[in-house]
């Protein structure tokens, strides 16, 4: 009569090979977004920035999967050296949502650069940086 106790190193390799399977599934559908409910991705993006007649006109658009809220954005003209001033700096946008902030009698050009720096409710901020069209 044989006292072999525990499983056999065939069956505990096969289990390894599930559970490293398994969790490496996680944690890539995890980083790449593809478990939407079980991760948040806060990302926006600037679409452009237009000028039309004498106004500045900057497109924002949500491109994470959940609500972002804006409560400043900055924009300083880099090729003049000066701030220009927006209208109302604030915004609320839902997955998939742009909105546009406005800048009236911007003094801003097409092919200036500028440097846009947006701050969210919680305090943090993202800097971009895109031409006038």
């Amino acid at each position: 009569m044989s006292s072999r106790k525990g499983i056999s190193y065939f069956l505990s390799l096969v289990m390894a090979v599930i559970i490293t399977i398994t969790l490496g599934t996680l944690i890539f559908a995890s980083s790449t977004g593809l478990l939407g409910s079980w991760s948040t991705n806060r990302q926006i993006q600037i679409v452009g920035a237009y000028k039309v007649g004498n106004d500045l006109k900057i497109s924002v658009k949500n491109v994470g999967n959940t609500h972002v809220s804006i409560i400043d954005i900055e924009v300083f003209d880099a090729t003049n050296n000066m701030s220009v001033s927006i209208l109302t700096p604030t915004l609320e946008l839902d997955p998939g949502k742009a909105g546009v902030v406005e800048a009236p009698n911007a003094p801003v050009e097409i092919g200036d650069y500028l440097q846009i720096t947006v701050t969210f409710k919680d305090g943090s901020l993202q800097v971009f940086r895109c031409p006038v069209q």
